[in-house]
């Protein structure tokens, strides 16, 4: 094998090991510090405790939490991980996105297979088309539904101790 097949392979396994998505190097406190005032946290404490609280304050080596109607403020060193719950995510979404890819597909078959036949029968197509595209668009509803109902959003890391 010559050198330049070599570092292709080799460059394309890295990229297959490697993690592709940002995650959080762990004793850095930088995406804390992006943190907005009033954000839900959940913060995992190095003794085991586990807070639910919304942020007052941010410093660089403390947060203050509202946590049960008390303000708690917690030292870094204190803290084993800090993370932002991800939102409550709906099929409504989904189905409107395969809804419409859908109806567009049908508008697509419509245009390619039932215009060109029904100009030569000498009628419509827009009685076939829109059946077509209210066909295609209910299977690609129950399409969204089903890919939207297998994704489920991942709570971000903000903050992780040094192990």
């Amino acid at each position: 094998m010559t050198k330049t097949k070599i570092l292709t392979i080799a460059f394309l396994l890295s990229l297959c090991s490697t993690d592709l998505w940002p995650g959080v190097v762990p004793g850095r406190w930088e995406k804390m510090e992006r943190v907005g005032h009033g954000t839900r946290l959940i913060i995992l404490m190095k003794d085991g405790t586990r807070l639910d609280g919304h942020v007052s304050d941010i410093a660089p080596d403390t947060v203050s939490l509202a946590y049960g109607g008390t303000l708690l403020k917690m030292r870094q060193v204190d803290i084993r991980r800090v993370t932002a719950p991800a939102g409550e995510d709906d099929l409504k979404n989904g189905a409107i996105w395969g809804f419409a890819a859908g109806a567009v597909t049908g508008v697509v078959v419509t245009a390619a297979v039932w215009a060109p036949w029904a100009h030569n029968e000498g009628g419509s197509a827009i009685p076939i088309g829109v059946l077509t595209a209210g066909a295609c668009g209910g299977v690609g509803l129950l399409v969204g539904l089903a890919a939207d109902s297998l994704v489920h959003p991942h709570d971000e890391v903000l903050y992780e101790a040094l192990p």
